[in-house]
């Protein structure tokens, strides 16, 4: 019998990341790397620059989007379950600077309808996620995972807006700048591409 090791990281109870089968080194340094948090202001005001100068490779940017979990957590698809932030077309509406700010730092600005809320019920059971509905009697909330849950207003102990992001910091530590360039160059295709 032989096991396949499988390794996932939680943020405030949420899976964001993870890897299977036996991986060197350098890549686990990576995995922990991208989960350490965001480098220092003067470092991220660098890299901004860079990435508007150099162009990656957009194949390669949707492999690394893959890679680091983004697909977890967003789609690029229509027709995909929405979850977080559809990212389909968002190059049409962030420039490639601003992509890049919300890549290496998710908290600075929560898209609009992504405030997460943080709900305790009266069972003890915890639910993160965003509102979709929400009436006198009940709120229906969508998790990360693309599942709605209908929560009754009866049930609800404490609910409470999160004022971070579900998105980590740090996820994309461990890219290069011309990694980080192939992800924004990936995200700009899918702008481009026919509907």
């Amino acid at each position: 019998v032989q096991s396949i090791p499988t390794v996932y990281a939680f943020v405030n109870g949420q899976p964001v990341t993870g890897f299977q089968g036996a991986q060197p080194e350098s890549e686990i340094r990576r995995f922990v790397d991208r989960l350490s948090g965001p480098p220092p202001a003067s470092e991220i005001d660098e890299v901004l620059a860079q990435v508007q100068k150099i162009s990656g490779d957009a194949t390669r940017g949707g492999q690394l989007f893959g890679q680091i979990g983004c697909n977890g957590c967003h789609t690029v698809k229509a027709e995909e379950p929405v979850k977080g932030p559809y990212l389909g077309t968002i190059a049409t509406v962030y420039k490639r600077r601003e992509l890049a700010e919300a890549i290496l730092l998710p908290n600075k600005t929560l898209a609009q309808g992504f405030v997460a809320n943080h709900f305790e019920l009266k069972d003890g059971t915890e639910v993160d996620g965003f509102v979709v509905r929400e009436a006198a009697d009940a709120v229906t909330v969508r998790t990360i995972a693309a599942v709605e849950q209908t929560l009754p207003v009866s049930q609800i102990a404490h609910r409470e807006k999160q004022e971070r992001s579900l998105m980590p910091e740090g996820l994309a530590a461990g890219l290069t700048v011309r990694e980080l360039a192939s992800v924004l160059d990936y995200l700009e295709q899918l702008a481009r591409a026919p509907k």
